[in-house]
């Protein structure tokens, strides 16, 4: 539960700060206000002045160097009061040891360090997060070395990779062996490729990456196009992350700016015909004797011709 007015989380990695701040807000039942342009003397003054009209609020926002620059001085002042009306989170990529800020949250106990593990860690800390996973998994450390061997020792990069594994396996249990198919495909082209080669309308690379060992599991290539979509979907259906990554059926609260950006070149009507037309493609593969194979090729040449009428 928090008592204090201000929090300051910091870290360079993305998942690693939403996960920080979901863990201070797990306890409030109140309203959460994100804001991208925030009017910091007005929030500070509302935090300060309990209202007799609207529920207190916490307010959830992006410190930046002019920010701080202006209010450092206020902020820091924030750090030792306690909440009155509401709280006030602010996420930053980086605050420097020696800033007055960061001085004084972490003489209140009010600084989150949400940083990456040193890349020497990375292996345990990755084989820690597999084993708390509900998900069945017996081989955690060699899962943990597979990742971080294919794709670094980023940990968003990392984690992203870890959730498509698993959307990927389903209901069967996360291995080393399912790593190497999904990430590493042919010639280390990832699953993720596929989906974004249907989505992008770039036919031959599709069918290329359809001849490895994505073609081998055609439910999975289906399943992982369609949770795709729905994804892209609910990005043009609401601003906030988090909303929009429960709408496709994913935890937490994902960057999706990437998402956005795919969802925004496509449109809500061709994602809609490409999703109607993957819906199709699973229900033939399970209701009749059809070649998957076939199936697949058919569905991205199908989707190559609704992307390609997006001009």
């Amino acid at each position: 539960m928090m008592q204090a007015r201000l929090y300051v989380v910091v870290g360079d990695s993305v998942r690693l700060r939403d996960e920080a701040q979901r863990g201070l807000l797990s306890g409030w039942t109140g309203p959460v206000k994100r804001v991208l342009d925030p009017d910091l003397d007005r929030i500070l003054m509302d935090l300060d002045t309990p209202s007799f009209l609207d529920q207190p609020a916490t307010w959830v926002v992006r410190l930046e160097d002019r920010m701080l620059t202006k209010h450092r001085a206020a902020l820091v002042a924030a750090c030792t009061m306690p909440a009155v009306a509401g709280h006030l989170l602010l996420m930053a990529d980086e605050l420097d040891a020696r800033d007055a800020l960061r001085k004084a949250a972490t003489a209140a106990k009010v600084l989150v360090d949400a940083g990456s593990p040193d890349p020497k860690e990375i292996v345990p800390w990755l084989a820690g997060r597999i084993t708390s996973l509900p998900d069945l998994c017996n081989e955690p450390g060699r899962v943990a070395t597979t990742l971080v061997e294919l794709v670094g020792t980023e940990p968003d990069a990392l984690l992203s990779a870890l959730e498509t594994v698993l959307a990927w396996c389903g209901t069967e249990a996360l291995t080393a062996a399912a790593v190497h198919t999904v990430v590493a495909s042919t010639a280390e082209k990832p699953i993720w490729e596929l989906t974004g080669a249907i989505l992008d309308g770039q036919v031959n690379k599709a069918l290329a990456l359809l001849g490895g060992p994505a073609g081998d599991k055609p439910e999975q290539v289906l399943s992982a196009l369609l949770a795709e979509i729905r994804k892209l979907l609910a990005c043009c259906e609401t601003p906030d992350d988090a909303q929009a990554a429960a709408w496709a059926g994913a935890k937490g609260r994902p960057n999706l700016f990437h998402a956005r950006k795919r969802a925004r070149q496509l449109g809500k009507q061709i994602l809609g015909r490409v999703l109607a037309l993957g819906a199709h493609t699973q229900r033939q593969l399970r209701t009749s004797g059809v070649d998957s194979a076939l199936a697949l090729e058919l569905m991205v040449l199908h989707a190559q011709r609704l992307v390609a009428s997006r001009s």
